[in-house]
């Protein structure tokens, strides 16, 4: 472990040309025999393959980087702090949040600088520390992660998925769905986020939630619409994977499973949807024809419970069975049994 966070140090603070005349020298040294005892030519080859990038026990793949930090682009002028614009641009371009820290103490001394401009270098500080910690994150250093969440004066959509993949590690998935469903309210915010991430990222951030409430075997938070034309405005469109649970081999959902049902039906109302389709799933485990039939009746029961509940849309029922499991996740930390999870659920459509 002292090894690993000796060269992940070593590699943040070397430049791209250095890392390569290093490790051109530790492939030398590696090739010619005689030279090194079989311990060092271990060490050696762990070393090589962290400066080639190999990933080494990384608990997630990341959704937030550097490239989240956005630029502050309202010009200043006639004020207080326009004297400031270049050294702040400057440090938001180096991740520098210490010097952040000290020209924000003084911009905020100016009378006259407009709130605007203050809030736009606190959403960059913000991005910084969560650009930062998932960093950390990635290289399994929650303790390094956490403090560096603690330095962002705001709160910002980046900083709530690192958040997210924290309670993810501790699996804590209520916890890890909530933070990522800020994230989407977040992002679907133009005020507090002018700058909206790219359409990529959303997606990975939506099926985070999705995935950490199936986890959760609850619903967390509001149903929401995913369309294609507005990327900010994200909901169902091609099935909604419910966690509706039910007991094993069967169809009696669980307290857990009509409590989703009941958020979905209070959903539909809303809407006021006239066709919408359940399609159930189920785990790899067992006959596509044992899994068919499981699928089709745990479909079958959550429409008889939205019917119980006063649904009168046109619902329509079908079983997929195992043939469609869902991919993997970003956490690396999944069991088998939390995979079964996710896979056993109830996807609704809404046709009309």
């Amino acid at each position: 472990m002292k090894l690993i966070k000796a060269l992940a140090h070593l590699k943040k603070r070397l430049g791209k040309v250095s890392l390569k005349i290093l490790k051109d020298f530790l492939l030398t040294l590696f090739n010619l025999k005689g030279v090194m005892p079989m311990q060092n030519k271990l060490l050696c080859f762990i070393t090589i393959l962290w400066f080639s990038g190999c990933a080494i026990d990384k608990p997630i793949e990341n959704i937030v980087s550097f490239q989240s930090v956005p630029t502050i682009i309202s010009p200043l002028t006639h004020t207080g702090c326009a004297a400031y614009q270049v050294p702040v641009n400057q440090a938001i371009q180096g991740h520098d949040l210490d010097k952040l820290d000290n020209l924000l103490a003084t911009l905020n001394k100016q009378s006259d600088c407009p709130s605007s401009y203050l809030d736009s270098v606190k959403r960059s500080m913000a991005h910084i520390a969560a650009a930062l910690a998932g960093r950390s994150m990635a290289q399994a250093q929650l303790t390094e992660a956490e403090a560096w969440l603690k330095r962002a004066p705001t709160t910002v959509w980046s900083t709530q998925v690192v958040r997210g993949d924290i309670a993810a590690y501790h699996k804590q998935w209520p916890n890890a769905a909530h933070y990522f469903n800020q994230a989407i309210d977040l992002i679907n915010d133009n005020q507090k986020m002018p700058a909206e991430p790219a359409p990529d990222k959303i997606e990975q951030v939506f099926q985070s939630a999705l995935d950490a409430q199936l986890l959760a075997g609850e619903i967390v938070g509001p149903i929401r619409h995913r369309t294609r034309p507005k990327i900010r405005s994200i909901g169902v469109d091609d099935g909604y994977p419910m966690p509706v649970q039910f007991d094993f081999g069967g169809s009696k959902m669980s307290p857990k499973g009509k409590k989703s049902s009941q958020k979905l039906a209070n959903y539909l109302k809303k809407q006021g949807a006239t066709d919408i389709k359940l399609i159930g799933h189920t785990d790899t485990k067992g006959s596509h024809r044992v899994n068919d039939r499981i699928s089709k009746q745990r479909s079958l029961a959550v429409k008889s419970y939205l019917r119980k509940l006063g649904v009168r849309v046109s619902i329509k029922t079908d079983g997929r069975g195992k043939r469609e499991p869902l991919p993997s996740p970003r956490w690396k930390n999944l069991t088998q049994t939390e995979i079964d999870q996710r896979n056993r659920r109830v996807e609704f459509r809404i046709n009309n």
